[in-house]
C-alpha cells in the first residue's frame, strides 16, 4: 500500500522500507543464484574449457623443447 502525505508524495520512511525490501530480495536472489549446484558445475566447466587448451600447448612446447636438447 502506498502511503502519501497531504502533498501526494511518499514519505521517507516508506521509501526506506521499500528500498530495504528490494535490497533484501535482491540479495536473497543473488545468494541462491550464486550457490546453485548447476551453476557451480557450469563455472568449473567454463574454467576448464578456458585453461586446459593453453596448458596443453605449454606442455607440448616444453616436451618438444626437451627432445631437442
Amino acid at each position: 500500500m502506498i502511503r502519501s502525505n497531504p502533498s501526494g508524495k511518499e514519505t521517507s520512511t516508506d521509501l526506506q522500507q521499500k528500498a530495504s525490501k528490494i535490497g533484501t530480495k535482491l540479495a536473497e536472489t543473488l545468494y541462491f543464484a550464486a550457490n546453485e549446484p548447476i551453476l557451480a558445475c557450469f563455472r568449473i566447466q567454463e574454467h576448464i574449457n578456458r585453461t586446459v587448451p593453453s596448458l596443453l600447448i605449454k606442455k607440448a612446447f616444453s616436451f618438444s623443447f626437451e627432445m631437442f636438447q
